[in-house]
């Protein structure tokens, strides 16, 4: 039988996502904010000098992946023309979604 501890570490990921398009200047890393709050998500979007935008997530991986669908749509503006996507290790005591 599994401890809470590992139940829980079972049912949490994290994603390192890199959107590349016209993602900056046009509301997505507040998309992204909006979006892992509602899905009760933490990590951060993070503008990136060659005009893409890093993000990471984590929680459950149901909302885990429906952030990501969201991240490929982008916010009405946006124009999302690849999304590179990796697993990462899980970050202890993180809260919350931080824009940079």
């Amino acid at each position: 039988m599994a401890t809470e501890e590992q139940r829980t570490q079972e049912e949490v990921v994290r994603l390192h996502l890199t959107v590349s398009g016209r993602v900056q200047m046009v509301g997505y890393r507040y998309y992204c904010h909006e979006m892992a709050a509602r899905l009760r998500l933490t990590g951060y979007a993070r503008n990136m000098p060659d005009g893409s935008v890093v993000v990471e997530v984590q929680g459950e991986p149901a909302e885990v992946e429906e952030f990501a669908i969201g991240a490929a749509l982008g916010p009405r503006l946006s124009e999302v023309t690849a999304v590179k996507r990796r697993a990462l290790e899980l970050l202890d005591r993180e809260s919350g979604f931080r824009k940079y």
